[in-house]
């Protein structure tokens, strides 16, 4: 991460900007562009290797590749579409879909973060409304990944209703985004129902406030071969489980 801090403090240009309820930036320099909401950088691209991670947070939420081969994702929140650029990269045949509720965001992914061209499944709507219709049966990892300024309305609006209908194939990760020590213990005690069913994982990121917590499908887990990983990807991977996991 010390690299990318570096590289983003460097001199930069403007390319974009757009204020609603948040403010919404795009900026980029000679190695890198990256998404800000309301100054705070939510994803950044590598211009020379777009599909490659930039950010501690993406490595911790795609620890599962570890453990299980995905066929069918469901990612509530695109960003700057890390996972869609990663995702295709190392599997073109995932059938990923990526619910986001800002068209704005939508639109500078196609726009700014779309070198590549390539067609994720973006579903333009709210999470809770999504959930509502119980359209994620199908997908055998779910991954929330929302931008939130409460974390407890987070919670109410998007985890607990996917909590309460997690099938025991089903993988689940949530980018926990400020979360007091409270509301975290009383989600671990939550979640220590689905024991039986799935491998519980909770991750630090170093330098960051997020929490990223994996419910790790014991049922699926080694059924299929795993996705072949570049030595990066796995060396980092492997960083986290030693240092990083609580």
């Amino acid at each position: 991460m010390d690299s990318l801090d570096y590289y983003i403090s460097q001199q930069y240009q403007l390319l974009y900007f757009f204020r609603r309820d948040n403010s919404l930036s795009i900026k980029q320099n000679d190695c890198c562009r990256w998404l800000c909401i309301d100054d705070v950088v939510q994803s950044a691209m590598s211009l020379a290797k777009p599909w490659q991670l930039t950010m501690p947070h993406h490595f911790a939420l795609i620890m599962p590749l570890l453990h299980i081969r995905p066929v069918h994702i469901i990612e509530f929140g695109l960003g700057g579409g890390n996972n869609a650029r990663l995702f295709n990269y190392l599997d073109k045949s995932i059938n990923h879909q990526i619910i986001e509720s800002n068209i704005e965001v939508i639109n500078c992914f196609e726009q700014y973060f779309n070198p590549q061209q390539i067609e994720p499944w973006i579903v333009h709507a709210q999470a809770e409304h999504f959930l509502e219709n119980k359209k994620y049966s199908n997908a055998d990892w779910l991954i929330i990944d929302i931008f939130q300024d409460n974390a407890e309305q987070a919670l109410d609006r998007t985890l607990r209703p996917l909590m309460s209908s997690l099938q025991s194939v089903q993988t689940l990760s949530i980018n926990l985004l400020n979360i007091s020590s409270t509301l975290l213990s009383q989600l671990m005690n939550t979640i220590n129902a689905h024991s039986c069913t799935h491998h519980i994982e909770l991750y630090t990121v170093p330098r960051y406030k997020n929490k990223i917590l994996h419910l790790i499908s014991k049922e699926n887990q080694g059924v299929s071969e795993r996705l072949h990983l570049d030595s990066s990807i796995q060396e980092n991977l492997m960083d986290y489980v030693n240092r990083y996991r609580c």
